[in-house]
């Protein structure tokens, strides 16, 4: 409980055997619930949340049988966490690039009624995160935000 609070988090992932350990270890306690959603991963990264979740009771594995890309796999999150009656939903990816000690700036303006939806951006501390994220991502990103400007 975050401020009398139930906050749950959602974390789409497909293919992050690597990095789902790190971001689950690195989760606060003001996180009640945790939904993973294997978007039909096809490398081990089920494997390591099980694992995870006999340690942090916090932790569900939810697997899609189709592959429905991340804002599919977002909204089994959502629909999970609306079912489980949690007051706010949280959503990172499996990627371990949000520092999730940040959470609560972005949950005080939601629980004080100064905003519907609070957004974070990792670009804000621009250095840091190209040090972590891989090029190509970066460079996707780039390509995706100028095709949407163009279109």
């Amino acid at each position: 409980m975050y401020r009398a609070k139930k906050i749950a988090l959602v974390i789409p992932a497909y293919n992050e055997e690597r990095l789902i350990r790190p971001t689950l270890q690195n989760i606060p306690q003001t996180i009640d619930k945790i939904y993973v959603v294997d978007d039909c991963s096809r490398d081990n990264m089920a494997s390591v949340v099980q694992e995870l979740m006999k340690s942090d009771k916090r932790i569900e594995l939810l697997r899609h049988a189709v592959n429905q890309g991340p804002g599919g796999a977002i909204i089994t999150g959502y629909l999970e966490s609306a079912k489980d009656n949690n007051d706010i939903t949280v959503v990172v990816g499996g990627d371990h690039q949000m520092p999730l000690d940040e959470v609560d700036k972005f949950l005080d303006p939601l629980i004080d009624g100064q905003a519907d939806y609070t957004k974070g951006n990792r670009f804000f501390v621009l250095d840091k995160t190209l040090s972590k994220m891989p090029k190509l991502r970066i460079f996707g990103n780039i390509l995706i935000t100028a095709l949407t400007k163009i279109a």
